[in-house]
C-alpha cells in the first residue's frame, strides 16, 4: 500500500523535532559509571539555523591581557553574545539583557543575613580560594575536555544501540563498545586524579556553603573579582565582563581529532518523539520538513526566513559536533543556591522560578555554560523527487540557507575576521564543511531568591547541618570534614 506525498508531507517536520530530541538526549546522555555531583537535567538552547564562526573568534589568548585592540573587539563580541540570556522556550536570539547584568543585581542589590563566619570558617574560605585559581582552572578544564570528547564517543554508538535497535548498529557496539567504555572511565579518572576534578569542586561547594550564611566577606570578593572582569573596547566602545572558552584555539587544526561525529536518520522518527520537549528550545518549533532561507547573509535576531518544504524519504543527516565549556570568572553560580539573601524591597521579580518554562516574569530562568559547534554537514534525500528538485532550484541564489537547525552557507563578519558557510550538492544530497555555533548548553537556575525566613527573623537564627546544606548537590560535611578533605 503506498503512501501519498501529500500525508507524508504532514508528517515529515516531526522528523526535525525528533533530530532535535536525539542530538538533546546525545549531550545529555547520563553517565552511570561516573556521575557528577549536578543530577539537574541542563537545557539546549538551539541556534536556528547556525550561525558561522571563525578560528580567531574564539581566540582571545585566555587568561592573559593583550595589546591586541581587534582581539579585544572580538572578545567583546563574543562576551556579548555568550551572555545573551536564552529564553526557555523557541530558539535562542541574542538579546540585549546579559548574564552579567542580572548577575551584578544579585551581588549588589540585596539584602544579606549578614552572619559572621568563624576563625576556622575564614581559613577554610581562604583554602578553597587558593584551591580555585587559573592555572587549577586550566588543569580541570583541560582533562574535563577530554572526558567530554571520550563521553560524546560513547554516547553515539550507545545510543545508536539502544534507539535503533538495527543489527549494524548493535554489532557495532558489541564490537566497540568494550573499548570506547574504557576509554570514558579511563578519562574521568585522569579528569579526577590530574585535573583535579572532586577537590576543585568541593572547593566551590564548600565556598558555596559558606555562602549560605550570607557573610559580607564572600559577597565583597564576589563584587571585587566581578568589578576585576570588567573591560570597555577602544575600538568599538563595547562594555563587557571577560568571558572565554577553553583552551583559546580549540576550533583550530591542532584541536581536529576532538570533533565527534553525530547520525540520524528517518527512520529514527519514531524513537525520539520529543520526550524531552520542554528541557530544549524549539521542540515544535518547525513548520516545515527542508530548507530554510533569507536574501541576506549575517544573522538577526529580526531575520524574515521563508521556507522550501521536501520530502523525507531516504533521509540522513551526519554532522561534527564539538562541545566547550563556557569560562565566567566573574560569575559564582552557587550564590543562587543559597539561601542567605534576598532582594531589596524595590525588587520583586525572580532570578528564576527554577521552573521551565517558568510559572511568572523572571529576570534569568537558564545560563549558557557550554557551547555546541558542528561542522561537515551532509543531508542524503531523495535529489529524483520533483518538490525537492524545485527546492534546490529556490536557494541556489539565496545568501543565508538553513536546513533545520543547521546553517549550510551565509557570510559572517565579526571586526576583522570573517567566516563562510555554503554547501555543495552532492549525489545523494548536500554537503557544507564550514564551523558554525549551533546551540548553548544551560544550567537552569534553581528558585531564586529563596530566602531562609529564619535567617531574616528578629530573633536571630543558628543554622543546622540541615539547613547548611539546602539545595547543595552535596552530602553535608561538617567543617572539619571539609578541611580534611580539602588538605588531602
Amino acid at each position: 500500500m503506498s503512501v501519498s506525498l501529500e500525508r507524508l508531507a504532514l508528517t515529515d517536520v516531526d522528523i526535525m523535532d525528533a533530530l532535535l530530541e536525539k542530538i538533546y538526549q546525545y549531550f545529555t546522555f547520563r553517565d552511570d559509571d561516573n556521575p557528577t555531583m549536578s543530577s539537574q537535567s541542563p537545557y539546549i538552547s538551539f541556534i536556528n539555523p547556525g550561525m558561522g564562526i571563525g578560528e580567531k573568534d574564539v581566540d582571545f589568548n585566555i587568561y592573559s591581557d593583550v595589546g591586541d585592540l581587534e582581539a579585544k573587539d572580538r572578545h567583546a563580541l563574543f562576551s556579548q553574545m555568550v551572555n545573551s540570556i536564552p529564553e526557555s522556550v523557541g530558539f535562542w536570539q541574542s538579546t540585549d539583557i546579559k548574564v552579567w547584568d542580572i548577575y551584578q543585581k544579585s551581588i549588589t542589590n540585596i539584602k544579606l543575613a549578614s552572619s559572621q563566619l568563624t576563625t576556622d570558617e575564614k581559613k577554610l574560605l581562604e583554602k578553597c580560594e587558593k584551591i580555585i585559581t587559573s592555572t587549577n582552572t586550566k588543569k580541570y578544564l583541560k582533562y574535563q575536555n577530554l572526558y567530554l570528547k571520550a563521553k560524546e564517543e560513547f554516547t553515539m554508538v550507545r545510543l545508536n544501540a539502544l534507539r535503533k535497535k538495527d543489527p549494524a548498529s548493535i554489532q557495532i557496539w558489541e564490537v566497540q563498545g568494550e573499548r570506547l567504555t574504557l576509554n570514558k572511565n579511563f578519562a574521568f579518572k585522569q579528569w579526577v586524579s590530574e585535573g583535579l576534578k572532586n577537590k576543585y569542586e568541593e572547593a566551590i561547594a564548600t565556598i558555596g556553603m559558606l555562602t549560605e550564611r550570607g557573610p559580607n566577606v564572600i559577597y565583597d570578593n564576589l563584587k571585587s573579582r566581578f568589578q576585576e572582569s570588567f573591560e570597555k573596547t577602544p575600538g568599538m566602545g563595547l562594555d563587557f565582563y571577560h568571558t572565554y572558552i577553553y583552551p583559546p584555539k580549540i576550533l583550530s587544526s591542532e584541536y581536529s581529532d576532538r570533533w565527534v561525529e553525530f547520525s540520524f536518520e528517518e527512520s529514527e522518527r519514531h524513537e525520539y518523539n520529543s520526550q524531552s520537549s520542554t528541557s530544549y528550545g524549539g521542540g515544535g518549533g518547525f513548520s516545515t520538513f527542508g530548507f530554510s532561507w533569507s536574501a541576506g547573509a549575517s544573522y538577526s535576531r529580526d531575520m524574515q526566513r521563508e521556507q522550501c518544504e521536501i520530502h523525507s524519504q531516504g533521509f540522513s543527516i551526519k554532522a561534527s559536533f564539538l562541545q566547550v565549556p563556557i569560562i565566567r570568572p566573574w560569575y559564582s553560580s552557587y550564590i543562587y543556591k543559597s539561601r542567605g539573601w534576598k532582594w531589596v524591597d524595590e525588587i520583586t521579580t525572580p532570578i528564576s522560578t527554577g521552573s521551565i518554562p517558568p510559572n511568572e516574569e523572571v529576570f534569568m530562568p537558564i545560563v549558557p555554560n557550554s557551547i555546541i559547534f558542528a561542522k561537515d554537514i551532509e543531508v542524503t534525500f531523495n535529489k529524483e523527487d520533483e518538490l525537492t528538485k524545485k527546492a534546490l532550484d529556490v536557494i541556489k541564489g539565496k545568501g543565508s540557507v538553513g536546513f533545520g537547525p543547521f546553517s549550510i552557507r551565509g557570510n559572517y563578519s565579526h571586526t576583522s575576521s570573517s567566516s563562510s558557510l555554503d554547501y555543495e550538492e552532492t549525489n545523494t544530497g548536500i554537503k557544507s564543511t564550514g564551523i558554525q555555533l549551533f546551540a548553548f548548553v544551560c544550567d537552569v537556575i534553581p528558585k531564586s531568591p529563596n530566602p531562609d525566613p529564619k535567617l531574616f527573623g528578629e530573633a536571630g537564627f543558628v543554622k543546622t547541618e540541615e539547613n547548611l546544606f539546602s539545595g547543595l548537590n552535596i552530602e553535608p560535611f561538617s567543617i572539619d570534614q571539609l578541611t580534611r578533605f580539602l588538605q588531602k
